[in-house]
């Protein structure tokens, strides 16, 4: 993901196709806003929870089975 000038405080990546995201996601610890939906990702990674900011997350239209249990400790 690089070096980031500005604290980053959301980000869009509908409809991409992605299959899965890198742990590195978790470097953007300024984030409240994460729009995912419309991928094909089934999991997150393992580093999520490290973004403890995070206050809103869309993960409509993607191949999540249940609910992902990190996400209930956030």
């Amino acid at each position: 993901l690089g070096e980031v000038q500005a604290p980053l405080k959301s980000l869009t990546i509908k409809d991409c196709a992605l299959t899965n995201l890198p742990e590195e996601l978790s470097m953007l610890t300024t984030l409240t806003e994460l729009n995912l939906s419309g991928n094909e990702l089934s999991k997150l990674p393992r580093s999520f929870p490290d973004l403890k900011y995070l206050k809103r997350l869309n993960l409509d239209r993607n191949k999540f089975s249940r609910f992902p249990d990190m996400l209930k400790a956030m």
